[in-house]
């Protein structure tokens, strides 16, 4: 530094003020969020003091006066000056400044301005080539911008992949509003809506069902997460003369004092979530959207949280026809709302992955419809909360040509279950909860015995099926204790290319007489899982036996 001070000479301000390194650090207001940073940076020796905005170009502080300007010639290139950014400058901003919401906003339709008109992209060149940024996110938030997805799928053309967030898809609905957009290269997308679910009220268990009945589906929905359909605006700019509870005259305001928040639901009242109706005007023009802006989709992903049937007609999501869907994955809601949609949608579907809570009504027929609508599907995973599980229409079943692995998250009938597998040719991988007839799915289960067996495999060898077979997994299977030895063996028979077997339920004398067969299993390299019943208690023992409440289904 005393080279530079030889070569430089460092003026004080014209207009007589002290010098800012005696500045007291108390002058610095903070913005908004109370985040004002102290930094020093090293400037390069072309740095001419010239007025530099903090918002807008045309704008310069009062507060900011430079220091005189230095001769480039009079420099040494070798050298660097180290400023202080503290000692020569200030600003100071606050609401009273008319420019103040400019340092805070920036228009998204202004940056995709700037990207398609400039001849060279100003991204990272991360971004011409990046298919996949997961930004996840639920429906009960809304601490996610919307304004940035526009922005993304502009800039990054490619993306493929953006996460399962709420706001994304309604970043989605602002992205189809803005001129010259056009169709989107996603292959991934999550239809997430607010959840309507009353969160204070425990899922229905076995107990409930005795008392009540059977699929008691008596709830209400909520309406406690709709202001997840609010746009994003941080927490410090909120404020609302119509939302009960929020700040007023703060923040995000036009020049007539209205905020943000009020401008939107002046021209988009909140939608009453509640309203089956409502929800399912909002399922078709999501689906019309989707449809015409994502034609390349191949997965699709909804939680649909309502307790009532809303878009229980193919009408609601007509818009996804023209898409050739691969891959489904639904979460939340009821039956009601599937079936029409894998009417539309099931022709290409692979795999499908399916959980609805225990709240639907008994024997709609979803494997039937399955294997109607999905006629090429190659995966299942089902839990849609019926139990016991069956084929309603055993002359009408097909079986599924395509299935490889299937898992059921339920209690299935034992005339169910050879249907599924006999009709299944190339099933590999079998995952049952457990073989039982009883409402609910509550104990006894059934006890698979010799016979049953045997004219099982006559079923599986008549329909050359069963041959693939590598795994069968059951969370409880009771087998007859008196030919508890010969049945495992027919079992074995049914399925040349096991490799794995469980859970078998059976008592201590029960494992001591399959020892033998166990172990020689185990030597031509089949598992058999066993698990002591005398120790090990099956879920819902304790209401064998009980009777079960009226049916109050809904």
């Amino acid at each position: 530094m005393n080279k530079m001070k030889k070569k430089y000479k460092l003026n004080n301000r014209d207009d007589g003020n002290e010098d800012c390194s005696g500045s007291d650090d108390s002058n610095w207001e903070p913005d908004d969020e109370g985040s004002s940073e102290d930094s020093e940076g090293g400037v390069d020796d072309d740095f001419n003091g010239k007025d530099k905005s903090t918002a807008d170009p045309n704008h310069v502080s009062k507060e900011y006066q430079p220091a005189d300007t230095v001769d480039e010639d009079e420099a040494d290139a070798s050298d660097t000056i180290n400023i202080n950014c503290d000692d020569d400058w200030k600003i100071k901003t606050g609401p009273s400044d008319p420019l103040y919401p400019l340092i805070h906003v920036l228009s998204v339709s202004a940056l995709i301005k700037c990207l398609q008109q400039s001849p060279t992209s100003p991204c990272n060149p991360l971004a011409s080539t990046l298919e996949v940024l997961y930004i996840s996110g639920n429906s009960l938030e809304n601490f996610l911008s919307e304004a940035m997805f526009p922005f993304l799928l502009t800039a990054c053309p490619k993306l493929k992949i953006l996460g399962d967030s709420l706001a994304v898809m309604k970043g989605l609905k602002l992205f189809s509003t803005m001129a010259d957009t056009c169709n989107t290269e996603l292959r991934e997308l999550d239809l997430v809506y607010p959840s309507t679910y009353d969160m204070s009220r425990p899922e229905t268990g076995v107990a409930e069902y005795l008392v009540l009945g059977v699929h008691n589906s008596i709830v209400f929905p909520k309406e406690d997460a709709i202001s997840a359909l609010l746009p994003y605006i941080p927490c410090g700019m909120l404020s609302s003369e119509r939302v009960k509870g929020y700040p007023s005259n703060h923040g995000w305001l036009n020049s007539d004092n209205i905020s943000l928040i009020d401008l939107y639901l002046e021209q988009n009242p909140l939608k009453d979530i509640t309203n089956p109706l409502v929800l399912g005007k909002m399922v078709r023009e999501d689906c019309q959207l989707v449809g015409k802006l994502c034609p390349k989709l191949t997965t699709l992903k909804i939680n649909l949280d309502h307790p009532w049937g809303v878009a229980n007609h193919t009408r609601f999501w007509s818009g996804l026809a023209p898409l050739s869907l691969t891959s489904l994955q639904i979460t939340n809601g009821r039956w009601e709302n599937v079936e029409p949609l894998l009417k539309v949608v099931g022709r290409s579907l692979k795999q499908v992955h399916i959980v609805l809570p225990k709240r639907n009504d008994a024997l709609q027929g979803e494997v039937d419809c399955l294997a109607l609508e999905c006629p090429v599907l190659e995966h299942l995973y089902l839990g849609v909360g019926t139990s016991p599980l069956e084929i309603r229409d055993m002359q009408a079943f097909t079986g599924f040509m395509q299935l490889k692995t299937i898992y059921i998250g339920e209690a299935f009938t034992w005339n169910s279950f050879q249907a599924l597998i006999s009709l299944s040719p190339n099933l590999e991988k079998i995952q049952v909860d457990k073989i039982n007839e009883q409402v609910v799915g509550k104990p006894p289960n059934v006890t698979i015995t010799k016979e049953m067996v045997d004219k099982f495999g006559c079923l599986v060898k008549e329909n050359r099926a069963g041959a693939k077979v590598t795994v069968l997994s059951f969370s409880w299977l009771d087998l007859e204790t008196e030919q508890v030895v010969e049945t495992l063996q027919s079992f074995l028979r049914v399925f040349p290319a096991l490799k794995w077997l469980g859970t078998l339920a059976l008592r201590k004398r029960e494992v001591g007489l399959v020892k033998g067969v166990v172990t020689m299993a185990m030597e031509e390299g089949l598992k058999i899982d066993i698990l002591d019943r005398e120790e090990v208690m099956q879920p819902g023992a304790e209401f064998e036996g009980l009777p079960i409440g009226g049916c109050c289904i809904t």
